[in-house]
């Protein structure tokens, strides 16, 4: 993958620093791809979603895992 720099030079004298100036960097962009690739299947997200909407934020594994 290429990587390519981002300015943080104003594009038009008089302005003030470009959206770039607060763009996360590349090495925080390479730890957030890694974790939501790691979140990218679709049972994990349900889960995720799942946890996220209870009162506490929080779950039991019971409340997970359907009766055998």
């Amino acid at each position: 993958m290429t990587s390519v720099p981002l300015s943080t030079e104003p594009t038009v004298t008089g302005c003030g620093p470009g959206p770039a100036s607060r763009a996360m960097g590349a090495d925080v962009a390479g730890v957030v791809a890694t974790a939501l690739k790691a979140l990218a299947e679709p049972l994990r997200l349900r889960m995720l979603s799942f946890i996220a909407t209870t009162p506490a934020d929080e779950a039991c594994v019971c409340d997970l895992t359907l009766p055998a």
